[in-house]
């Protein structure tokens, strides 16, 4: 008797509500969805006269289910989640595992923090410099509509985020923490650049102990989906895209010459943070060996 109520009690946990899915392919699908935080998962389940049919979050652009919206976007770099939405309109406001987020388009969602996310998409806001101090995650809902029915009869005010959104400065300076480095960007054409960077590798020698390698980095990049992000209405600003790269890789202490071929993905947060992350291979020029390229920095881009 105890088995028997266990079970039905697990499965009256289960609440299945009407909803539906729209795929990435503009169709929408009724039928049966639980009622549960969607941002976890990485797959939702849609219940159809008794029929299973399972959709990986990539294959989704929203979900609704108990008058709940989710939409997907990424997260970082490449990863895709839904994100619950909360507040529409110039200004959309997004929650994710107890996290707030801004964003203008539901695609294209702004994982900086909260702070940094109100100065990139309210600044034109009247007195913003004095409302920002006293906005945190209690009353942010209420910032937001108030400044998205301000921006209604605003239509020629224009945020940080509006004059900047596919901006590319002809030098961008770069302070990366994660792989200590420092360089900049120069600005070839609306997707080329070159891109040189000191970094400092960090190794260990039985015999020296730590070492610290000065190595310049130098690639020549093409943003090979610029173009595409604009025409999706996804931030290209200050290079936030996907590139392939001529690599030249100078070791100072070594006089070591490598060259080859990397593919990255960069995304500016914000105003002034960025994540670079790129892999390769590449070939000695004194020795002919082979070796893995690779970028991993997060810093500023200023």
């Amino acid at each position: 008797m105890t088995l028997i109520l266990g079970i039905s009690s697990c499965f009256s946990q289960d609440k299945l509500v009407d909803g539906f899915i729209v795929t990435v392919r503009n169709d929408t699908v009724f039928g049966k969805l639980k009622v549960k935080d969607y941002s976890i998962s990485r797959s939702v389940k849609l219940y159809n006269n008794k029929k299973i049919n399972t959709y990986p979050v990539g294959e989704l652009k929203e979900l609704n289910v108990n008058g709940d919206l989710y939409v997907v976007s990424e997260n970082g770099i490449w990863t895709k989640y839904l994100f619950k939405k909360t507040v529409s309109g110039s200004v959309n406001l997004y929650n994710f595992r107890k996290r707030i987020y801004l964003g203008a388009y539901d695609h294209d969602i702004n994982i900086e923090n909260l702070t940094s996310s109100l100065k990139f998409y309210c600044n034109d806001y009247p007195d913003f410099e004095d409302s920002i101090k006293y906005i945190n995650s209690s009353n942010v809902i209420g910032f937001i509509e108030n400044y998205n029915n301000w921006k209604k009869n605003k239509a020629d005010s224009k945020s940080y985020f509006e004059n900047n959104m596919h901006k590319k400065d002809l030098l961008n300076f770069k302070l990366s923490f994660f792989q200590p480095c420092i360089g900049l960007e120069l600005g070839l054409m609306e997707n080329i650049t070159i891109n040189s960077m000191l970094k400092f590798e960090i190794g260990w020698n039985n015999l020296a102990g730590l070492n610290i390698d000065p190595v310049l980095d130098t690639q020549l990049r093409f943003y090979h989906n610029i173009n595409q992000r604009k025409k999706d209405n996804l931030r290209t600003y200050k290079y936030t895209g996907n590139y392939i790269s001529l690599v030249h890789l100078l070791d100072l202490n070594k006089t070591n010459n490598i060259v080859g071929l990397e593919y990255g993905w960069q995304r500016t947060l914000g105003i002034n943070r960025y994540i670079n992350i790129g892999v390769g291979l590449g070939k000695g020029i004194e020795n002919n060996n082979i070796y893995l390229l690779y970028d991993l920095e997060f810093g500023f881009n200023l």
